[in-house]
């Protein structure tokens, strides 16, 4: 017995410095990964989910939705990535922030207050008749004084309680204007499905009536019951932060601590952050949803 103990203890002592060893080259192995691969290993991941929801329109190549001719979607499929963030509770409950105050941790530790990009004043046309739940906006700036707006949505009727989500792709003017159109045509509709199409006052568009907690509705072939153009291309912009926020939730823990370098500080909405600030990833995703923000995405 004694010589099998010594035999274990030799063997304990020669394995777990060869274990350490491994974890260690696994560790500064992982730390090698450079921006390019990281993002590259995330896009990839974007376009897999994407097929996975049924989006046979959509590419992507970034998480924050910055202009490329080869990152676009359409209105259905865009509609078809809402429905499944309305799957995820957590999103629902960052959704429901009118504001909100980031701890932002590190050298330069403050505070800052984020407020949502589809809960202000622009929005109370669109409130007047539904109970906005959470979305996505997002918008860019084509030059010469030009403007395209999107907004993805989930709202509820104030009528008879059912849910309804809808987007719109390439609004010049107000896109809750544009939005509360889609809605009261997709109302119509339900009511009577001779109803006729209605002008909607932007290029693209897409609704329907999602039954609660349906999260496969997002499958279904005959989702969109009205529509615009629903499947012609066009630049998703920020509502793409849909998709990166539900990788994030998959792959990540509340409370695990993130720092922004140097090379993932970008341009356009958001607050402004700095080289070596630091979030938990609730309040990076909060940061995300509500303003918008590039830098976090």
């Amino acid at each position: 017995m004694k010589k099998i103990l010594i035999l274990l203890l030799a063997v304990l002592i020669g394995v777990t410095p060869l274990y350490a060893q491994n974890r260690d080259k696994k560790r500064k192995s992982r730390s090698k990964y450079t921006s390019e691969e990281c993002i590259g290993a995330f896009v990839n991941r974007m376009n897999t989910n994407a097929k996975l929801f049924g989006m046979e329109h959509s590419h992507f190549t970034n998480a924050a939705g910055m202009a490329n001719k080869e990152h676009y979607s359409t209105a259905s499929d865009m509609l078809r990535l809402l429905i499944n963030a309305t799957s995820y509770d957590k999103l629902m409950l960052y959704w429901n922030f009118e504001k909100f105050t980031l701890n932002v941790m590190g050298d330069n530790a403050r505070e800052i207050t984020v407020k949502s990009t589809y809960k202000g004043p622009k929005a109370d046309g669109l409130r007047e008749y539904y109970d906005i739940y959470g979305g996505k906006s997002g918008s860019w700036s084509a030059g010469r004084g030009k403007q395209w707006k999107n907004l993805a949505i989930a709202v509820k009727s104030k009528v008879d309680e059912r849910w309804l989500v809808g987007c719109v792709i390439s609004t010049e003017g107000n896109r809750f204007v544009a939005m509360r159109e889609l809605l009261d045509w997709l109302e119509a509709k339900r009511l009577d499905p001779n109803t006729p199409d209605q002008p909607v006052s932007t290029m693209c568009a897409a609704a329907t009536v999602l039954p609660l907690h349906s999260a496969m509705a997002y499958r279904d072939k005959n989702l969109v019951m009205v529509g615009k153009e629903p499947d012609r291309r066009r630049g998703p912009f920020s509502m793409t932060k849909l998709m990166t926020a539900i990788i994030a939730l998959d792959y990540c823990l509340p409370d695990e601590i993130i720092t922004i370098q140097q090379d993932d500080l970008q341009r356009g909405s958001g607050p402004k952050f700095y080289d070596g600030d630091k979030l938990t990833m609730e309040e990076a995703l909060i940061g995300l949803m509500l303003p918008s923000s590039n830098t976090l995405a």
